[in-house]
């Protein structure tokens, strides 16, 4: 499980960004940027090792987004391991390169393991791998360690370092991640690629017809960046309806799934796309439903907790105020509240926020 990143900037934005399209592609992980899914495989590697092995593993290892080795390593002697994900190959004391979906690897074993700073010397000067994406396993500390550099072990302060060991996902670590994401990529209009954008015009406050899909693609792809072990789910469909987000992990003891949060996103508008008018009341009927669909999801997939979220895109913005109708049952059903405002101009921000 991951520890919330004290910011976002770990997170490749144009990455990020450019694979927040309206409609994602089949299967649970074809549409994610390559550096994510081969942090989600190598997360997964190193969960099947843990099950699989008698002993816990003592040397670190480090992973590398390079399915083909390194040009820089031609005459090392690399090993393959065409099933390196069913647990059974012994990780320690070597470097893996491994391709977006790390079935398989080629492995450079280190006769003895190095200190810290001679194996950052070494992979940054001796073998100029140092711009490769990398995850280092660290299985000294307590719980052990994986530490992602999206930019390669060379930029060693943009790292995400994630804990191995089970640590439980609450709802409020999971708004967090969403409070990261509004800050970083929703609050107010930045130059992201169209499929990102969530303004139809901004300067009249008419948000994209479909702001609520772009939204929740952002919000799908910082969620699992976050909680790399996990697999959040995207509009899954149920007797009561479609949620719209999902955090789910195989349990490590049993074969079947821990369901840690669902949330429900709901965008809130004076306007339409078109600049029609939209009456204050649907703001209102919308968190009703949104706490309704909350409720109803959570209890019919037995899910842990449940939040709703909604994105304030209206000309005036009131805050938590606008939870009023519903917060007393929000209350008794444990169901969290956030609600955030979002900018369709830059003045606007400066405006709200001096």
């Amino acid at each position: 499980m991951t520890e919330i990143p004290g910011s976002i900037e770990g997170w490749p934005d144009q990455d990020l960004l450019a694979t927040a399209h309206a409609h994602f592609g089949e299967g649970a992980d074809s549409d994610l940027p390559d550096w994510l899914r081969f942090l989600i495989g190598v997360v997964r590697i190193i969960d099947n090792r843990t099950r699989q092995a008698s002993e816990p593993e003592q040397t670190p290892a480090v992973f590398f987004l390079a399915p083909h080795g390194s040009t820089s390593l031609d005459g090392a002697e690399l090993r393959s391991e065409p099933l390196l994900d069913n647990g059974l190959s012994e990780l320690g004391g070597q470097l893996w390169f491994v391709g977006p979906v790390p079935h398989n690897g080629l492995a450079l074993t280190l006769p003895e393991w190095p200190s810290d700073a001679e194996l950052f010397n070494r992979i940054e000067r001796e073998m100029a791998i140092g711009d490769l994406p990398a995850v280092l396993f660290d299985p000294r500390p307590d719980p052990p360690q994986l530490r992602h550099y999206p930019a390669g072990l060379a930029d060693r302060d943009r790292v995400q370092v994630i804990a191995t060991g089970g640590q439980p996902i609450n709802v409020d670590r999971v708004l967090e991640v969403v409070e990261l994401a509004h800050r970083a990529h929703l609050e107010k209009p930045r130059s992201h690629p169209e499929p990102a954008r969530l303004w139809q015009n901004g300067p009249k406050y008419r948000p994209k017809r479909d702001a609520e899909d772009r939204i929740q693609n952002i919000l799908r792809i910082a969620l699992q960046a976050a909680f790399p072990a996990t697999v959040v789910r995207e509009e899954q469909p149920q007797t009561s309806g479609r949620l719209d987000l999902e955090i789910e992990e195989a349990a490590p003891t049993a074969a079947t799934f821990i369901r840690h949060a669902l949330l429900e996103l709901k965008v809130l508008r004076s306007y339409t796309d078109t600049g029609s008018t939209v009456s204050a009341g649907k703001a209102t009927e919308a968190i009703e439903e949104g706490l309704r669909q909350a409720i109803a999801y959570r209890d019919e997939r037995g899910t842990l907790a449940s939040a709703l979220c909604c994105f304030d895109m209206r000309r005036t913005h009131s805050g938590e105020s606008c939870f009023e109708p519903v917060v007393t049952r929000a209350g008794e059903q444990k169901v969290a509240l956030r609600v955030w405002p979002l900018y369709g101009t830059v003045d606007q921000f400066r405006r709200a926020t001096t």
